[in-house]
């Protein structure tokens, strides 16, 4: 990193804070065990096609989907709907799953798309992996069209229509590329894909992922993230449940809480901090605890980067749970309007300390990248960076990088360095606030705020009036523009201010 230079104001003192390593980081009248990709073809129709079981499809037919829907789910629905319609020339009727079952006079012709809330569009689902997908013709009353996940349903509904009547829609559905015709169905008709996952069983602290459920303080959409990155590495849909769904010690993931009561760690919370752990028990409880919705993404981001990261494809798979507490920031906010886009890099580069490049666009639509460095405590310790390593700083300057070189060449282990204060970049070079190396005050306090460290390896920040109170504990200590976190709380953003 090197110093921004401006030609008519002063900048930063190149004060590096370098990281020292420590020396301690199914329906019960139909049977679905036959039908496997193996043991049939992609199409099956059932040896007993008498008039008894074909039949033509009616405008009686209602297409229903979850009343709670995804966009494949309606995307699915919809090209059923268009896809009959061009091959019959009815028009049939589509309608949630919530309206029909409250009708009186609900149609008793049904093609159910997705997991609708009929036993059998539930005994389907249960059935099926992530991303595999499967049709069948149960009676002449009802059909049924699912997937494991809403994007498996969409590509059910695409083989339904290509199988039964040679109809076809573009990637995008918004183009017919086979037009089909009418066909005769008959009874017993079905098909199943199964797709292949990395890993064959996956387990987290030793227990099968299929054992685990979401607990979301904060509903379905916040554990998304997790549902979707298990589900493609396994097939495994992890259930999200409400509290009062939750089965009293079994494995559990809670998002947004630290147990079923929907109780916070005993931490201190704000609109932005987060904190990852698990309880060490028998039964695993991972928690992703936060105050605030908002702050769910990054936290859950966080999580998938530490659990699921560079994993390998193989039969078993038993990730460790991590007891730690780990403590984190969500730079992307309703208050800054700020929103992640994805982690573009994360790399440990030293025992407990991490280093993360974070992607994010502004309310704009801009990007905006955040380089963040994470230290476990215990792990490190924030060294004061000079010019030469030395406790001169009148008329001397230096990079980042020369700073740091210059501390390994003393014996010190440097393994990270940023900027720090602002110097007199036109005049004498010297810092515009408190800078302590040491123990020793190289320059000394100002009006400006500053961070430091203690001699117990405890981290302080204040301003320019509280210095007095413990300038003698300090060991290393820097000055800055204005206070951004106190006391895990967001202090001063600095708004309006050109170093905001």
């Amino acid at each position: 990193m090197s110093l921004h230079k401006f030609s008519t104001r002063f900048i930063s003192i190149v004060l590096v804070a370098l990281l020292l390593l420590s020396s301690a980081c199914s329906p019960a009248d139909q049977v679905y065990t036959d039908i496997t990709e193996e043991s049939i073809p992609a199409l099956t129709t059932l040896d007993n096609n008498t008039d008894s079981n074909t039949f033509k499809l009616s405008s009686d037919y209602v297409i229903s989907y979850p009343n709670k829907s995804a966009r494949d789910e309606v995307a699915a629905a919809n090209l059923i709907s268009r896809g009959l319609n061009a091959v019959t020339g009815l028009n049939f009727n589509i309608s949630t799953d919530r309206v029909t079952s409250e009708n009186e006079g609900k149609s008793a012709f049904e093609i159910l798309i997705g997991p609708t809330n009929r036993t059998q569009s539930q005994d389907r689902y249960n059935s099926l992996l992530h991303l595999d997908y499967s049709y069948e013709i149960i009676s002449k009353n009802v059909a049924v069209i699912c997937g494991g996940s809403p994007e498996a349903t969409l590509n059910a509904a695409r083989a339904f229509m290509k199988d039964l009547f040679g109809y076809e829609e573009d990637k995008t559905l918004t183009a017919v590329t086979a037009s089909g015709k009418q066909a005769d169905l008959s009874t017993g008709t079905a098909f199943l894909f199964k797709d292949e996952y990395p890993v064959k069983t996956l387990k987290i602290g030793g227990i099968p992922i299929d054992e685990y459920s979401i607990v979301s303080a904060f509903g379905q959409d916040k554990a998304n993230l997790i549902v979707s990155t298990v589900a493609k590495l396994c097939g495994t849909n992890i259930p999200v449940l409400k509290k009062s769904e939750y089965i009293p010690d079994s494995p559990a993931i809670y998002i947004g809480c630290s147990d079923a009561e929907g109780n916070h760690l005993n931490q201190v919370f704000d609109n932005y901090v987060y904190y990852i752990t698990a309880k060490d028990s028998k039964v695993p409880h991972i928690i992703i605890d936060t105050a605030k919705q908002f702050t769910c993404n990054e936290a859950v981001e966080k999580f998938v980067s530490l659990y699921f990261a560079d994993i390998k494809p193989g039969e078993e798979l038993d990730i460790p749970i991590n007891t730690d507490l780990i403590c984190g920031y969500a730079l992307g906010s309703e208050g800054n309007k700020l929103q992640l886009s994805k982690i573009v890099d994360e790399k440990t580069i030293a025992q407990g300390i991490t280093y993360e490049q974070r992607l994010y666009k502004d309310q704009n639509n801009l990007p905006v990248r955040a380089y963040v460095l994470t230290i476990t405590k215990g792990s490190g310790r924030l060294y004061t960076g000079t010019p030469d390593d030395g406790e001169l700083l009148l008329n001397k300057n230096g990079t980042v990088l020369e700073e740091m070189n210059a501390a390994v060449e003393n014996g010190r282990k440097a393994v990270a360095g940023v900027n720090a204060d602002f110097f007199a970049i036109n005049g004498d070079y010297l810092p515009r606030g408190l800078c302590i190396k040491e123990g020793k005050v190289l320059h000394g306090n100002t009006d400006r705020p500053w961070f430091g460290v203690l001699h117990d390896g405890s981290y302080i920040i204040g301003s320019a009036a509280e210095y007095k109170k413990v300038s003698e504990e300090l060991q290393t200590a820097l000055g800055g523009h204005h206070i951004i976190l106190k006391d895990s709380k967001i202090y001063d953003i600095g708004f309006g201010n050109e170093f905001g």
